[in-house]
């Protein structure tokens, strides 16, 4: 699979919200792959994160809004690259009730904005898109399994307009055939260097620097937890799949495959146990809906892709919980991060020689 990756050796890339958990971990795995990264990204604080003068002292970087076109164009054109991510976005489904026109005009409007440029400037360039699992239609909370053909709806302001970027996505491939877009579904994420608020990780991480009980707002609620050098993986795999298939646009699931599905208590009781930690404080006083059960289908990706979950849940919570442990101890965050996707190429070099 690794000699799949090479294609992406002295490519181009263009990354937006390459700042961010997910952004900087892929910004860091395509460095290792020898990728000539371009990164465009809102200015953020930097303590303790993966994003840091070590990271943008290795790649090529622009600073701004994904709202502002003509920004957005200036550093694409003197960019101009062999293939684009779009991570960019407020991806935070509390902060979507709260703020529920930021996350519009920055998911939707910031979208909108790439895909025209991109259709204007670079109709032939890969450009993959990252939204979420929650587009899917699980309203009544079922039980379920979704893949890629499930019906897409929201239920907060959130999803609702990761739903708006699928469609518009989806659109704009039938005005340029040659244009070669991707949307990409993923689970709940989980790895170092995610801050975030609300949630489950970073809350657990920051309850324990300050030395207090961690509350869980929904205990029994199940995420398709993924790993996130998994994720990963899949995001550039589906890079190669826009390269190499005929198809102007495509959808894949990428999440936990098989009975990886936990709910937020096992997470977070197998989480504090590496630190030795056992209290919660459980809450039921919800002031914002969320859905109960999200699950992914991906088998699509594996058959297509020959994507995999590398890393198995134990492990996953294992290698998390210490990348925190090692930042903590004041080692630097980018290069823990390095050093951890040095160890998954090894990983995905060692599955190889079993399936060749």
């Amino acid at each position: 699979m690794l000699n799949k990756l090479k294609l992406y050796k002295n490519k181009k890339v263009f990354i937006t919200g390459n700042s961010g958990f997910k952004g900087a971990w892929l910004t860091v795995f395509l460095k290792e792959l020898g990728a000539d990264v371009i990164g465009y990204s809102d200015k953020i604080k930097w303590e303790k994160s993966i994003f840091d003068y070590n990271t943008i002292n290795s790649i090529k970087q622009y600073w701004g809004d994904i709202r502002d076109y003509k920004n957005l164009e200036n550093a694409m054109l003197e960019a101009n690259p062999d293939f684009v991510f779009h991570l960019a976005a407020q991806p935070l489904v509390i902060d979507s009730y709260e703020n529920p026109f930021d996350t519009f005009t920055t998911n939707i409007n910031g979208t909108l904005n790439l895909l025209d440029i991109m259709y204007k400037k670079f109709s032939s360039v890969p450009l993959i898109i990252i939204t979420s699992d929650k587009v899917y239609d699980n309203c009544n909370n079922e039980i379920k399994k979704f893949s890629e053909t499930s019906v897409l709806n929201g239920n907060c302001p959130y999803s609702i307009s990761k739903v708006i970027c699928e469609l518009i996505s989806s659109s704009y491939f039938g005005i340029r055939k040659n244009m070669r877009v991707r949307t990409v579904r993923g689970g709940n994420v989980i790895g170092g260097g995610d801050w975030s608020k609300n949630r489950i990780v970073p809350d657990l991480v920051k309850s324990l620097i300050n030395q207090t009980t961690p509350i869980l707002r929904n205990p029994n609620h199940t995420r398709p937890w993924s790993y996130v050098l998994d994720t990963i993986l899949g995001y550039l795999l589906v890079g190669l799949d826009a390269v190499n298939s005929k198809k102007s646009f495509d959808s894949f699931n990428i999440g936990s495959l098989d009975n990886e599905n936990k709910t937020v208590l096992e997470v977070t009781k197998l989480f504090l146990k590496t630190f030795d930690a056992k209290n919660i404080k459980i809450e039921n006083n919800n002031k914002y809906s969320e859905k109960k059960y999200l699950n992914l289908d991906a088998t699509k990706a594996r058959n297509i892709l020959s994507w995999s979950s590398m890393v198995k849940f134990d492990e996953l919570i294992l290698q998390t919980a210490n990348w925190y442990k090692r930042v903590l101890k004041n080692e630097s965050p980018y290069h823990v991060t390095k050093e951890l996707t040095k160890d998954y190429f090894k990983l995905i070099n060692k599955k190889d020689r079993i399936y060749a």
